[in-house]
């Protein structure tokens, strides 16, 4: 997307020039027997969308292909669990008790003494992260302002993940999924 000069989207991205992969594990989107593309026929940004001081909020959109994917030895349809009493709870516990996800993101694999995130990996790697609550959630993140760490933890339901046994998600890795058993929470964002 592109924004004006108050954070306002003005553009967003052209359906013409947008693919979608699934299927495959190589991010060079090498061609393999498993990998299926799709072309949207419709992109709908986040009507929050917005540029701050720190990040763009809302930054994910909906997109509705032309052709669904087809399950495959290597895709596996999942559902976006939605505001259900049961699934709100579960999620909860999960937080509560330090629950460990998983993360799945072809980001970077080494980060040096310098905090250069570098070797990108070109497969599609996946990890175990543990979740914490958002007490703890809004402790970490308040090295930004207080207000910052208000909305964020709280008015935009931030689920937040610390590494486990010293692996994480990482730098390259946002908008992968945040998959806790067999259900989508929430997606990566670094």
């Amino acid at each position: 997307a592109e924004f004006d000069g108050n954070g306002e989207v003005v553009r967003a991205h052209d359906e013409q020039y947008v693919r979608v992969f699934a299927g495959t594990i190589y991010s060079n989107l090498v061609p393999d027997e498993n990998q299926q593309h799709r072309v949207p026929d419709l992109i709908l940004l986040h009507p929050s969308c917005r540029h701050s001081d720190f990040f763009t909020n809302f930054d994910f959109a909906v997109l509705r292909l032309q052709l669904p994917f087809f399950p495959s030895p290597s895709l596996v349809h999942f559902e976006m669990e939605t505001e259900s009493d049961p699934v709100l709870k579960a999620l909860a516990l999960k937080m509560n008790t330090n629950g460990l996800c998983t993360v799945v993101g072809w980001g970077a694999q080494t980060v040096n003494y310098s905090d250069d995130y570098i070797n990108a990996s070109s497969t599609l790697k996946k990890t175990q992260v543990q979740l914490i609550d958002w007490k703890e959630c809004s402790y970490r993140l308040c090295r930004y302002p207080k207000r910052f760490c208000d909305v964020f933890v709280f008015h935009l339901g931030a689920i937040c993940v610390v590494p486990y046994y010293h692996s994480s998600n990482c730098k390259g890795d946002n908008g992968g999924a945040l998959i806790c058993g067999s259900q989508i929470f929430g997606f990566a964002s670094t």
